[in-house]
């Protein structure tokens, strides 16, 4: 909310974001990859407040636990607020880990349709504990598209059953095991569930501001 100099009634209001969702019959388990890999993707701006690097050391505790070769995949065509740092360290974090058996997959910036199918092709697991977000849309097309997601409790929408501390590296890693191989229906109708709720109201915002 913002306020000019010397007044102090509002001025600008912030309107809540809205996501439509395909609908539950649209939302269906992924299946893995498969190869013995695990895909998973940590996608957006990288920014320091996106926390990668922790995601990424978490992804490989937990491929090497489960004894999966691991392929993170980021956007790295677009980089925030001086990130270069954050990119050239997961480079060397990947390019030293176990014999370069995990490997870091690197995308452009994606029209919003190239990154759906990439989502639903290319992936298993959604990773967005990030320091600080307002929505986060990556959270919201993985739902949308059938992916678990392992948000942090700065994305407002999703349930606490999805969310991990930001800081919290083990924490990541027990909800990725908690993700993987299991029968995902029930998880993937809770997020749909959650993003519809959070979509309506949005809506329902909107339409009292403006009608």
């Amino acid at each position: 909310m913002a306020t000019d100099f010397g007044h102090s009634e509002s001025l600008v209001s912030l309107g809540p974001n809205f996501y439509p969702m395909p609908g539950q019959s649209a939302v269906r388990p992924h299946r893995p990859v498969a190869n013995g890999e695990v895909h998973i993707g940590c996608f957006g701006a990288i920014r320091p407040l996106k926390n990668h690097l922790a995601q990424a050391i978490a992804a490989i505790s937990f491929a090497n636990l489960a004894e999966l070769k691991l392929r993170f995949h980021i956007n790295s065509g677009r980089l925030e607020g001086d990130a270069s740092p954050i990119l050239r360290n997961l480079r060397g974090l990947f390019a030293a880990s176990a014999g370069s058996r995990h490997r870091l997959v690197e995308h452009g910036w994606m029209s919003h349709t190239e990154f759906l199918a990439t989502l639903a092709v290319a992936t298993d697991i959604a990773m967005q504990a990030s320091f600080s977000e307002t929505f986060n849309i990556v959270s919201a097309d993985s739902a949308a598209v059938g992916l678990p997601v392992i948000a942090s409790p700065s994305i407002p929408w999703i349930g606490s059953y999805a969310q991990v501390a930001a800081g919290d590296v083990i924490g990541m890693e027990q909800a990725l095991q908690a993700v993987w191989g299991v029968d995902l229906r029930h998880r993937l109708t809770q997020q749909s569930n959650d993003l519809t709720a959070w979509s309506m109201a949005s809506r329902a915002t909107w339409s009292a501001r403006f009608s």
